[in-house]
């Protein structure tokens, strides 16, 4: 499977309408026939053929394959624990990777494969849009010193115990 010749796609096409399949036309008069309608539609944006070869899909903008295929981990064969199964095992890990829809990864190993999609949606782009970083955030200023609150009353009754005193 490291190969991108043993590759070929699964699932149905992502079509421009940005959907797996056409909705169903609405017949604007009673004439229309809703079966042409459809045809139109398929015509305009048609289904791609299921199980072809990932290698025949077009190259993304830039000139990069639409695929990139690599293996990872330990590509030798062990003998297998059970004695039952005389097929060797295999631990490697082989990714492949889609650059026309960034984050878009199927995995396989050991006779099993799975597919992930961490990713915003948007194919690859020849630009790319980089935000751009907020400004840096200013210091915080010196706090004061702080002194305790004055309080007329105790200093009223301190002056007058004072004054008795004397």
């Amino acid at each position: 499977m490291a190969k991108k010749e043993n590759w070929c796609h699964y699932t149905k096409n992502i079509l421009k309408c940005a959907r797996i399949t056409h909705k169903d036309p609405e017949a604007v008069n009673e004439d229309d026939d809703v079966e042409v309608l459809k045809a139109k539609l398929e015509a305009n944006d048609p289904y791609e053929k299921r199980l072809k070869q990932i290698g025949n899909d077009q190259a993304v903008v830039g000139g990069m394959p639409a695929w990139v295929v690599r293996s990872h981990g330990d590509s030798d064969f062990y003998a297998n624990a059970n004695p039952a199964h005389k097929i060797p095992q295999q631990y490697s890990v082989v990714t492949c990777k889609s650059l026309l829809w960034p984050g878009a990864v199927t995995f396989f190993s050991r006779a099993r494969w799975s597919q992930i999609y961490v990713g915003d949606g948007q194919k690859h782009e020849n630009k790319t849009y980089y935000p751009v970083a907020p400004p840096k955030m200013c210091s915080d200023p010196e706090e004061r010193n702080v002194n305790e609150e004055p309080n007329p009353t105790e200093a009223f009754l301190a002056a007058k115990e004072k004054a008795a005193a004397a």
